[in-house]
C-alpha cells in the first residue's frame, strides 16, 4: 500500500470537514411539554418547550408568550404576568404567593447550567376549588415561573349567608341611630 502526500492531504481535509460539520451542528431541540411535567394538579394542556427565556418581560417576549397562551385558550393578557418567581434554583415546588384555584395558566423557564437547553413552556392546569398553595414541577433545571391567570374561588353559600347577616346588622344599627336622633 503506497501512501502519497496527495492521499494524506485528502484524508486530512476529509477529517477537517467532518469535524467542522460536527462542531457547527445545532443543539438538539428542547423536549415537548406534557402531562407528566406537573403533579398535585390536573393537567389540561401545554405549549412548548421553545428555545429561549420568554418570561423576561421585554416586549418581544411578552408578544411571544401572548401567542402561546392564546393557543391554550387564554386571551387578553398581552403576555403580562400577575406574579413571577424569579429564582427557582431547580426547585420542583412551584409556590406562587397567590393561592390558586380553578383554571390556572403559568409559564416556566428551564435549562442552562448543564440542565438542558434554555427553554420555556406554558401550561393550563386545574387547581381545583382551591386554595392551592403549591404544586410540583417534575422536570429538572427550573429557573423562573410566571403566573398569568387563575380563576378566583367561588364563595360557598355559607360565605354569602354571613355577608348578608353582616349587612343586615349594619342596616339595623343605622336604623337605630336614625330612630334615636
Amino acid at each position: 500500500m503506497k501512501i502519497t502526500f496527495r492521499s494524506l492531504a485528502t484524508l486530512a481535509i476529509g477529517l477537517l470537514v467532518s469535524s467542522l460539520a460536527l462542531a457547527t451542528r445545532p443543539p438538539p431541540p428542547p423536549p415537548a411539554c406534557g402531562a407528566s411535567d406537573v403533579s398535585g394538579v390536573t393537567f389540561l394542556s401545554c405549549s412548548g418547550y421553545f428555545t429561549g427565556n420568554y418570561i423576561s418581560g421585554n416586549a418581544g417576549d411578552k408578544s411571544f408568550a401572548d401567542g402561546k397562551l392564546s393557543l391554550l385558550g387564554l386571551t387578553g393578557t398581552s403576555g403580562t404576568w400577575l406574579e413571577k418567581i424569579e429564582e427557582l434554583h431547580g426547585s420542583h415546588t412551584i409556590n406562587f404567593d397567590t393561592p390558586l384555584s380553578g383554571t390556572v395558566y403559568f409559564g416556566i423557564h428551564r435549562g442552562g447550567a448543564g440542565d438542558g437547553p434554555q427553554s420555556t413552556a406554558w401550561y393550563e392546569i386545574d387547581a381545583g376549588s382551591g386554595p392551592l398553595d403549591s404544586f410540583t414541577y417534575n422536570l429538572d433545571g427550573s429557573s423562573n415561573a410566571a403566573l398569568y391567570s387563575f380563576t378566583p374561588p367561588i364563595p360557598e353559600p355559607e360565605t354569602y349567608a354571613l355577608m348578608l347577616a353582616g349587612l343586615a346588622m349594619v342596616g339595623a344599627a343605622a336604623r337605630r341611630r336614625r330612630a334615636r336622633a
